[in-house]
């Protein structure tokens, strides 16, 4: 009898258990979308201020914007937002700029895929996580924001993308 009661009081223990540790699972990732979308919020907010920018729509006057032109104001642009890396892309979302560093190869065809979601939804800005490199072992979670530039609205002349590591 006492066995019996034992098995029992495991059992209804562990189930206990399991189910308190995937309530706060649940609740730890709900923190983290919250947190994670009110930052990725900012920094929407802070790209379009840039998108209005006039030393960036100056980039558009050319035909073929300078590309040390393009990468020293993405630059400024990344550290006054806190971002490590940043890219400009056209509206099909080729590469036309980007702040250089580890992080220009792999991150184009994330930040091309977002351009198309934001494109196809009709959406002025798309959001998205990527793992950076995504070959090897030093690859980091990032989340990925894509943010129109207007001349005037609504025709988009580029994209800016934004990265943010989520340590």
């Amino acid at each position: 009898a006492q066995f019996a009661d034992y098995v029992l009081v495991v059992k209804a223990n562990r189930k206990n258990a399991v189910q308190r540790i995937h309530e706060n699972l649940h609740q730890g990732a709900l923190l983290f979308n919250r947190r994670v979308d009110a930052r990725l919020d900012e920094l929407s907010g802070r790209a379009a201020l840039m998108s209005d920018d006039y030393s960036i729509r100056q980039l558009f006057l050319k035909e073929q914007p300078d590309p040390a032109t393009v990468r020293s104001a993405l630059r400024s642009y990344s550290v006054r937002m806190g971002v490590p890396f940043m890219a400009l892309l056209s509206p099909e979302g080729s590469r036309i700029g980007d702040t250089g560093g580890v992080l220009p190869g792999a991150a184009l065809r994330p930040f091309q895929d977002l351009v198309k979601v934001a494109t196809a939804a009709d959406d002025p800005r798309a959001k998205g996580f990527a793992r950076l490199p995504p070959e090897g072992p030093r690859g980091k979670l990032y989340a990925l924001l894509v943010v129109p530039i207007y001349a005037p609205k609504p025709e988009i002349v580029a994209w800016i993308g934004l990265a943010l590591p989520m340590d």
